[in-house]
């Protein structure tokens, strides 16, 4: 609820919010998924809302603390952060390791040059021709290098 006729007030909260009634002094809405992804697809970061609402609550509510609860402000972070839970990079893709050994050397050089993506390990050798390692697409010079090198 948010106890406004402002016109200015209901476009801000329409866009993060799903308004339900606009009656005079007075605005219904609620928070869904919907809603704020969709203020996040128009470039509303969760913590835009979070502020705005935390710095336009009624006195009551601004008198404690938290101001917003807790579960409130997680759930719109989820919510948010659904949208970008996944990113895709070009990437190079090894798994014909020799051993253990130089699989995980392999992953400690991509980690320290910052090209790991993503690696996958079984511990027994094996099992070996499971291992795999992905790396960034530009450090496919580098990764390769250092692969020969020590070969």
């Amino acid at each position: 609820y948010a106890h406004s006729s402002s016109e200015l007030r209901a476009r801000v909260l329409r866009s993060f919010a799903l308004l339900s009634y606009q009656l005079p002094g007075l605005i219904v809405g609620s928070l869904t998924r919907t809603s704020i992804q969709h203020a996040v697809d128009s470039g509303v970061d969760a913590a835009a809302i979070v502020a705005y609402l935390e710095r336009n609550a009624h006195p009551l509510m601004a008198a404690q603390t938290p101001v917003l609860p807790e579960t409130v402000v997680n759930q719109i972070h989820l919510w948010a952060k659904e949208r970008s839970r996944m990113a895709a990079d070009r990437c190079k893709l090894y798994d014909a390791f020799n051993s253990l050994r130089r699989f995980d050397e392999a992953c400690t050089y991509a980690r320290e040059i910052g090209a790991h993506l993503w690696s996958r390990r079984f511990p027994e050798e094996r099992n070996l021709h499971k291992c795999s390692l992905a790396v960034r697409a530009e450090a496919h010079g580098s990764m390769k290098s250092f692969l020969r090198a020590a070969a």
